[in-house]
């Protein structure tokens, strides 16, 4: 296995040649520009994902040609034609910048997948939930009438612009997972959705549809008018979503991240919670939305049965080390 190679013997080399060593080639010396260049090009002929470092003029066509070009970035150590060319500029000079925008760039891209996820997930929630409300509710049940829906139009609007919004945006802030520097380098061609996200989005979705139109249909058949109906329905989906964020912090389960690690979070989340406490008990509200006051027990029920979902899924997934969920 060659491990060395000099510019004098790549020369000589044909590109077949050269495609066939250029893997098991550790160090080069005394290349030309053409000769990077070559060599970039036979790494991506192999499916590899490329870097190029360089600090003058000459490297500029190898730069471009990588996947990755990095130029230094102060005075005479990098030119001007160099950074054009270059998707990074160390303006430090220093090769462990480029470990540290690693990390930045891994954890943006984890962050906005987290983000992703938990919209996914809610919004299946909630047309699961009107959706089933429209398909099985054909009939009147206690005091609620046939085809109500599970939930009103003002309702929907409060859930994305409210408890869905602002504790999504809070994941924006989170701090990386500890072990993402070891992950492997993912795909460039790879969906932001892929690694089982589309079947966790779907089952926790799903699963949290279901508890809301339950809590409908249970309410109207224990006796509680239409707008209490959907007001357990209303609170049943908020706090699921509130609890569900804490999960999609994490591409493993809410029990691996500290729940307090995000403060924004902590603050969004019980913003949320608060809010859309209050629009059930305040008169406009009740007026305006459709929302109604309930008793103490119905509370009770709507704020600690919606974090069971999350937390046996993610209890099941950590048990039992189930990836599509």
């Amino acid at each position: 296995m060659q491990q060395f190679l000099k510019g004098i013997d790549l020369e000589e080399m044909s590109d077949q040649e050269l495609y066939a060593e250029v893997k098991n080639v550790n160090v080069y010396a005394r290349v030309t520009p053409e000769h990077k260049q070559r060599i970039v090009k036979q790494l991506q002929n192999h499916q590899q994902v490329v870097a190029m470092t360089g600090d003058g003029v000459n490297d500029a066509p190898a730069l471009r040609a990588a996947d990755i070009g990095v130029a230094m970035g102060i005075g005479i150590t990098g030119t001007e034609v160099t950074k054009d060319s270059a998707d990074l500029v160390l303006l430090d000079d220093k090769f462990t910048t480029i470990e540290k925008s690693v990390y930045s760039g891994r954890t943006i891209y984890a962050n906005i997948k987290n983000f992703m996820r938990h919209e996914l997930t809610t919004n299946v929630a909630e047309v699961l939930a009107l959706v089933l409300g429209l398909v099985l509710f054909r009939s009147s049940v206690g005091n609620v009438a046939a085809m109500t829906p599970t939930l009103t139009a003002l309702m929907v609007l409060w859930v994305n612009m409210v408890s869905d919004a602002i504790p999504s945006f809070s994941l924006g802030y989170d701090v990386a997972e500890t072990d993402l520097m070891k992950e492997k380098p993912r795909n460039p061609n790879e969906s932001i959705l892929a690694n089982h996200t589309w079947s966790r989005v779907l089952i926790r979705g799903t699963v949290m549809g279901v508890m809301v139109y339950l809590g409908f249909l249970l309410a109207a058949q224990n006796g509680l008018n239409a707008s209490e109906a959907q007001t357990v329905a209303f609170l049943t989906l908020v706090y699921g979503q509130l609890w569900h964020v804490f999960d999609a912090r994490s591409s493993r389960t809410l029990f691996r991240r500290n729940p307090f690690g995000n403060i924004r979070l902590v603050g969004a989340v019980l913003f949320a919670g608060v809010s859309s406490f209050l629009v059930t008990i305040i008169p406009f509200f009740n007026s305006v939305m459709g929302t109604a006051q309930l008793t103490l027990p119905v509370y009770l029920l709507v704020i600690f049965i919606p974090p069971l979902p999350s937390l046996i899924l993610s209890g099941i997934k950590e048990v039992f080390k189930i990836k599509i969920w």
